[in-house]
């Protein structure tokens, strides 16, 4: 009898300790991915931090309530069949929390087999039921502990260690700095007869004058989207005519590069790069990323970011998570906060003067034992950031000016207006420019880097960028862009060749012949027709004629 009575306060024991690990057990799986999202993105910590975080805590406890409730019904069968389901249910929201980071949940795009994986998830949880809660119980704490425990960073050793891996041989080969700077317009295409462009084209005639390099004032780019420009550009690829906003040159959403890899064969190949297109394929030995969401960097807090747009900035961040974006939308609705307004959406031009100044440091820093490229956002709109780099209230965007239905004043006003804006954040980025330059000439390492700076499109301040409406103006707007190299047996001047930037780098690099004169001068135009590209000429000035051209289905 005494042995019976032991038996069954044990099994009390065991079962009410059970009960406590199943209550607990959600709160500590949901803390992981809400850890992660918050220490890896920097998220706002300040009040809605605490009501998103506590929303999904309280569901969790309300989750743990009910499984411990369930718990009491051991000797039920269906009751444990419903305990087995919530577990599943767990399972399946962790997973969809720590898929915050995809652009679309993982758990909506795939639900036939999200359901499948539930139903065999509760198959198995009542299978093991017996042990399950202490099982999951260690497994959430293992994965929580994990997750915030404290851990040793040593990339400060890895500028060193990476100097001494790349001394000896590979110090022979030159450095080569490849830039690309999004939405820099070339001096030719700059409307000189809006105010500040004049200056602008001087300055920037007068900042590659003064470095030394080759600048080619009427080059331009074949696209006027980034996702074909810069991808054709580092593959030599001058024939592309296809339509759309497709990445091209790409694998699993990665740009795959013929340059980076010929880079990649002399020096150690440091890549910098935007969350918008991913060029750190396997070619790289180091990537640089910018968090382009990141709503806690100096230069947002500058902003004043208020609780509409930092909500508006965490349902962004975390648009993977199902549980998150429901969470967000619920807060906005109960603080009665308006999510569809104008708020950045990305923060490069923000981040442009401290990510800049760290690139510069990182490159001198090599002492030219390593290649490097770098993608910056900059002058891309918005235009927030004046002649000294200091941000400004705004984030409006140029592009497409038709759409807005403005009479033909109304629509010069309006490019005019943005360009006076443009100029200002185009001579910050010369400033800083400058500056790195000068950096560079003050160092040996670098007295025989090749060193390209090119732009991928034009300004796009224009009033369309199909090829419906297109004018002339437009096609310099959009396609007009920098190209300025230096290298020892290159010849300093201003080139008037009219070249693409995509014929320029297959020629220098690609063991393409250059032509002696202007040679292919074909921009490629997307028709508002899905799949029909229009083939046009770059034209040499600016004017308002309708253009016309053959279309091609792609």
């Amino acid at each position: 009898m005494g042995d019976e009575t032991a038996n069954r306060i044990d099994q009390g024991r065991t079962a009410g300790t059970d009960r406590v690990l199943l209550f607990v057990l959600p709160l500590l799986a949901f803390l992981p991915p809400m850890v992660h999202a918050y220490t890896t993105l920097k998220l706002p910590l300040g009040i809605h931090f605490w009501l998103l975080s506590g929303g999904i805590a309280a569901l969790a406890l309300l989750l743990g309530s009910a499984m411990a409730w369930l718990g009491t019904k051991a000797e039920d069968r269906p009751w444990q069949i419903l305990q087995a389901v919530l577990l599943g249910s767990v399972v399946l929201l962790l997973i969809d929390l720590s898929t915050y980071r995809f652009d679309a949940s993982l758990l909506l795009a795939h639900l036939p087999w999200a359901l499948g994986l539930w139903a065999c998830l509760a198959a198995t949880f009542w299978l093991l039921r017996q042990q399950l809660p202490k099982i999951l119980f260690a497994g959430a704490l293992a994965l929580l502990l994990s997750t915030v425990a404290p851990q040793v960073h040593l990339s400060f050793l890895a500028p060193a260690a990476q100097a001494g891996a790349s001394g000896g041989t590979q110090k022979e080969a030159p450095p080569f700095i490849y830039i690309v700077l999004d939405e820099m317009i070339g001096p030719e295409g700059i409307p000189k007869d809006i105010e500040g462009g004049e200056k602008a084209y001087q300055a920037v005639r007068q900042l590659f004058d003064k470095h030394g390099f080759r600048l080619f004032g009427s080059a331009f780019s074949r696209h006027s989207l980034t996702v074909r420009s810069i991808p054709n550009t580092l593959n030599y690829d001058v024939d592309d005519n296809s339509w759309g906003m497709v990445l091209r040159h790409s694998n699993n959403g990665v740009v795959q590069s013929v340059l980076f890899e010929e880079l990649a064969l002399s020096k150690p190949l440091v890549v910098y790069q935007t969350k918008h297109i991913n060029f750190c394929s396997s070619v790289p030995t180091r990537c640089e990323t910018l968090q382009s969401y990141d709503a806690q960097g100096e230069w947002v807090t500058q902003l004043g970011l208020g609780p509409a747009e930092t909500l508006f900035t965490l349902r962004e961040a975390l648009s993977g998570s199902l549980l998150a974006r429901g969470g967000i939308q619920l807060l906005a609705a109960t603080l009665r906060l308006d999510l569809n307004k104008a708020v950045p959406e990305y923060f490069d031009v923000h981040a442009f003067p401290a990510w800049f100044d760290h690139f510069s440091d990182d490159v001198v820093r090599s002492e030219g034992n390593s290649n490097y490229f770098a993608h910056l956002l900059s002058p891309h709109a918005p235009y927030i950031l004046d002649a000294s780099c200091a941000p400004q209230q705004g984030w409006e965007l140029p592009y497409n000016l038709d759409d807005e239905h403005l009479s033909d004043v109304e629509l010069d006003d309006a490019r005019a207006r943005h360009y006076r804006t443009y100029f200002k954040q185009m001579t910050c980025l010369l400033g800083k420019l400058d500056a790195f330059l000068m950096r560079l000439a003050d160092s040996p390492a670098f007295f025989d880097a090749t060193i390209v700076l090119h732009g991928d499109h034009g300004s796009r301040i224009s009033g369309g960028r199909f090829a419906e409406t297109i004018t002339e103006r437009d096609l310099v707007d959009n396609h007009s862009t920098l190209y300025a190299i230096r290298a020892p047996e290159i010849e300093a001047a201003y080139d008037l060749r009219r070249v693409s930037v995509q014929q320029l780098t297959a020629e220098y690099f690609g063991n393409v012949s250059r032509p002696a004169s202007d040679g292919d001068l074909s921009v490629v135009i997307d028709s508002i027709r899905e799949g029909h590209a229009v083939v046009l000429q770059m034209p040499k000035t600016q004017g308002e004629t309708q253009l016309t051209g053959e279309v091609a289905e792609w």
